[in-house]
């Protein structure tokens, strides 16, 4: 398990918003307070920023500082591992089977994977694992209220961490509720339960939800960290424009793997809880239609799952079922089927567990970014009751198998034990698993792991994964930073949304950006002139002249051809920096003057930009530029591309050929390059070479042209 879950967190740190953490927390402890008002942008500085994420900022610096990037990928695996052992202990105390918890694990991991980064919400993850485990360590281990004072104490430091915070309060409330309404069955409808809770208790549990909003006001801020996440959530231009906080069924994420496998863990929670709910005690006629409510409600769910199956494998096209508005009814259904089987199961069904899962999935169809949390927190309930689904038809089956004392004795050996119930150690409690199944699991485990280390984490079914290993992703402008810091460019800047954090992190105070991903300091008003800016060329012009703007650094994709073309017309502008994920324009003065005289590119641009035509008469300009390129950015393939082909056209042959093995180090999995080499290594007079290049394209990508085509030229060969 343990091999299983660092090989699934074995990646590049690749998400942006940690640079600017990292600065805040460096800021805090500077000053020995936390900022009031933005420092970082040139157009927000009258804007409050409620750093309501200081904690975590802080921590981060200092692993930072002690660890470096390496040191925050490490806490980052730590933080996982301990979420991990948590939700075992918690599956483990409430029966779940081994046998049923390892392959569980499989799916909540690859849900969870992409969320598993090096920032702030993870903090969230660990603690709604924690309040899960402190509930049901209270509920199955004698109620020992000392548990849900520890739910305080961690209120305060997540408040304080992630502004997810108003999950932990409403999971106190649930948790409550549902404990409450199984004492009311008990003492009102006559239903007997197993470790009700007493009075006192129940008047402390109830006392509990206004003790924990109360906590929050243990911050730097007071209430404003108590609005803040609701003040975010009203901005609704940034709910429908930013990816993690549009719906699950979304396109954005519908076709990625996280959403397929989550329904894989909600198909295995309702069917265990389907089949795991106790037979009915009441009276014959009362009992029947209650199996027979269970038995139409087990038959709609697997309706249900039939039909997302079938929409899963109908090819993709405009008659697709699997799309936004069937996969929103079909989950929603799905939530009123899980309620409805629970008021029919009223007499006997876990009101707290089925609250907290109601709750969890409910958030979930909010955000997309909260399905990881909803996994999380109803994952040892699921294992839970798939393991009783089990227990119950195993045990029906060998009852029917043999009959009288025979059946009794074996069905008592393989019921899993009582949760609560004496346990012989802390990771070896009773399990009724087979080593067959446990080595099942562990095997499945351990082949996900190998496929994860030799290959990728898989963010979608068409290829696209996380790049392994520690260090910087190559998606982070790094390179981009590294020259604007290396030559000086200061003042206030155009960034590109997530560009902004890695270059405050190294530039401020000298640069100052008009965006970032504090989406809450700059407000809707701000953040629409700057999409509109990016879109419109007379937007972007106004933009210009309103405000004094000393650079831009931006991503190839928010290049707007119509949008830069007039800013490249008016020749107030030089780029002079650019590599395959963006670039850098300055503002001509005559202060940079020598600069940009050094620096600016004429004839290259990338290809993104359209493509650098390459000739006999700018072969040598291009060739010239190209290398600036590789040198300002060696681990961008960019300039290795133009390099090959001024190389090429030049006729320098083997200086073309060690410019492509340079682009194919960086993307071996590229086809095109193979093909190119393949043409330049013809060219050469190397056939033998070159037929290998275009069937080493071929096997990449059957159907390429380029690579066919050189085929059949050298079939003479």
């Amino acid at each position: 398990m343990a091999i299983y879950v660092v090989a699934l967190d074995w990646y590049k740190m690749s998400n942006n918003d940690i640079w600017i953490h990292l600065k805040t927390g460096e800021l805090i402890l500077k000053n020995f307070h936390v900022p009031g008002n933005d420092v970082y942008s040139w157009n927000a500085t009258n804007h409050p920023y409620v750093a309501h994420e200081w904690l975590a900022a802080v921590f981060f610096y200092l692993v930072y500082q002690a660890g470096g990037v390496t040191g925050l990928l490490l806490s980052k695996i730590a933080v996982v591992v301990a979420i991990w052992l948590l939700l075992y202990d918690t599956s483990r105390l409430l029966g779940a089977r081994l046998s049923v918890i390892l392959p569980g694990l499989g799916i909540l991991i690859y849900i969870g994977t992409a969320r598993f980064l090096v920032r702030p919400h993870i903090f969230s993850y660990l603690f709604i694992t924690i309040f899960i485990w402190l509930f049901f360590n209270y509920r199955e281990r004698g109620r020992d209220r000392r548990w849900l004072y520890a739910l305080l104490a961690v209120q305060v430091v997540w408040v304080n961490t992630h502004g997810a915070w108003p999950t932990g309060v409403v999971l106190v409330a649930v948790f409550a509720l549902g404990e409450g309404l199984i004492r009311a069955r008990s003492a009102w409808a006559g239903i007997p339960g197993d470790k009700v809770v007493s009075g006192r208790d129940m008047a402390i549990l109830a006392a509990l939800i206004p003790a924990d909003l109360v906590a929050n006001f243990i911050n730097p801020y007071g209430w404003r960290v108590i609005t803040f996440p609701f003040g975010l959530l009203s901005m609704d231009v940034f709910m429908k424009q930013i990816y993690e906080w549009k719906p699950p069924y979304d396109p954005a994420y519908h076709s990625s793997t996280m959403f397929f496998f989550y329904l894989v863990h909600l198909a295995l929670l309702c069917g265990g809880f389907f089949l795991a709910v106790k037979p009915d005690t009441r009276p014959r006629a009362g009992a029947e239609f209650v199996r027979a409510a269970n038995a139409a409600c087990i038959i709609a769910l697997v309706i249900i799952f039939a039909v997302l199956a079938i929409w899963w494998i109908q090819p993709a096209g405009s008659g697709s079922g699997w799309n936004a508005g069937h996969l929103e009814i079909a989950l929603y259904l799905l939530l009123g089927l899980f309620s409805l089987f629970t008021l029919i199961n009223y007499r006997t069904v876990d009101f707290t567990q089925a609250g907290l899962f109601a709750f969890l999935f409910l958030m979930s169809l909010q955000h997309n970014r909260n399905v990881t949390d909803a996994a999380i927190g109803t994952f040892p309930i699921m294992t839970a009751a798939v393991s009783a689904a089990i227990s119950r038809f195993s045990g029906g089956f060998a009852r029917k198998r043999a009959g009288g004392r025979r059946a009794a004795r074996r069905q008592a050996m393989e019921e899993p034990e009582e949760p609560g119930a004496s346990r012989t150690g802390w990771m070896h409690p009773k399990d009724p698993s087979t080593p067959a199944a446990v080595f099942a699991g562990s095997l499945l485990l351990l082949a996900v792991s190998g496929f994860s280390a030799t290959f990728t984490y898989y963010y979608d079914f068409r290829g696209s994964g996380r790049e392994k290993g520690f260090g910087i992703a190559r998606n982070m402008p790094i390179c981009g930073v590294d020259f604007i810091a290396k030559h000086h460019i200061t003042g206030q800047a155009f960034v590109s949304y997530p560009y902004a954090s890695p270059l405050i992190h190294r530039m401020y105070p000298e640069v100052k950006v008009n965006m970032d991903s504090r989406n809450d300091v700059y407000g809707e008003e701000l953040y629409n002139e700057y999409v509109q800016a990016l879109r419109d060329p007379a937007a972007m012009q106004s933009y210009l002249q309103r405000h004094r703007i000393d650079f831009f650094f931006l991503a190839n994709g928010d290049r707007n051809p119509a949008v830069f073309a007039a800013i490249e017309k008016s020749g107030e502008w030089a780029a002079v920096y650019m590599d395959n994920r963006g670039f850098v324009m300055v503002r001509r003065t005559p202060e940079n003057a020598s600069f940009v005289r050094e620096n600016e590119f004429h004839y290259i641009q990338p290809p993104s930009w359209g493509s650098t035509p390459v000739n006999p008469g700018n072969a040598s300009a291009i060739l010239t530029e190209a290398e600036r390129a590789i040198q300002d950015c060696p681990s961008s393939g960019f300039g290795y591309l133009l390099k090959a082909r001024a190389d090429y056209v030049l006729r320098r042959y083997d200086d073309a050929i060690a410019a492509c093995q340079s682009m194919i180090a960086l993307s071996p999995d590229n086809a095109e390059l193979y093909s190119f080499m393949g043409g330049i290594l013809e060219a050469d007079g190397k056939p033998a070479r070159a037929r290998e290049m275009y069937e080493r394209a071929l096997s990449i990508s059957p159907g390429l042209s380029t690579a066919q085509q050189g085929i059949e030229r050298l079939r003479g060969f």
